[in-house]
This record gives structure tokens, sequence and C-alpha cells, in this order.
């Protein structure tokens, strides 16, 4: 029926991982940025089409779940491309910084990261989305898709 509400429910993944990388508080506080960062993103451009039902308030200062639940639809290339366009901006400033932060030495040994740039980019996360005509369904849907994962492994 078309009158029914849909809702759209969003994750991704690796983020416990990323988290257990932390081997000192800096690392955590930076790996909780980032993942907050990567959340916001993908909630203020469902944001745009539909209603972000949770979080509440979408703010990287006061920290984002990496599951976001949306009421109305908010396909997953969109969240897809969202989270990816997010994260290729953090590669870039982490990048550039390297690049002018090199010494001398190194740069004048070809450094050519660009195929790991690259594959990084497209590659470190993997994302999750379900459907449902009610918040359980949709969560539901998300679990569901979850457990049959699309593993991509990138080989050197």
């Amino acid at each position: 029926m078309a009158d029914e509400p849909i809702y759209t429910a969003f994750t991704f993944a690796p983020v416990q991982a990323t988290i257990e990388k932390s081997r000192k508080l800096r690392d955590l506080y930076g790996a909780s940025q980032i993942l907050s960062y990567l959340s916001q993103q993908v909630a203020l451009e469902a944001d745009k089409t539909a209603e972000v039902i949770s979080p509440a308030t979408i703010s990287v200062d006061k920290g984002m779940p990496n599951r976001i639940l949306i009421k109305g639809r908010f396909g997953e290339k969109q969240a897809r491309n969202a989270l990816t366009q997010a994260w290729k901006l953090v590669l870039n400033e982490c990048q550039t910084w390297i690049e002018r932060n090199l010494r001398e030495d190194i740069l004048s040994q070809k450094y050519c990261w660009d195929r790991e740039w690259a594959n990084w980019g497209n590659h470190a996360w993997e994302v999750f989305w379900g459907e449902g005509e009610t918040i359980p369904k949709a969560l539901q849907d998300l679990e569901t898709r979850k457990l049959s994962r699309a593993w991509t492994a990138v080989i050197g």
C-alpha cells in the first residue's frame, strides 16, 4: 500500500574492529571522531529527503551512533555514496598531510601509493541497509542483510 510509511535502517562496518585497534586514549578518541563524522554525513544526507529518527540530534560533538534509523526511503546506493564520499574527504586530508610532511629523501624515492589510497577509499567500509513498513521490520531486514555479508578482499 502506498499510504503505509516506510522505514530505513542503516549501519556500516568494521566499527568494533576500528575501536579495538585503539592502543592509546588519543587513538580511541580519533577513531570515535572519525566514526561519528561518517555517521553524521550519512544522517545529514538522509535528512535531505527523509526524516532521521535516530539519532535525534545529528552532532559529531555529542557523538554519533553508527546505526541510523530513518522514516522514509533512503536507498542503499545513497547511503553507500554518502559514506564513501565522507570517508574519501578524511583520507584526502590524511594523504595531503603525509605528503606535505614527508622528508625530502623519502619523497625523492618516488613516494607513490596512489593505488593503495584508492583501494582504501573504495573498500574500507561495508554498508548494511534494510527497509520495512515498521521500525522493527526495518531493523530485522537490516540484521538479515548483515548476515549475508558481501566480503571484498583487496589484494596487493
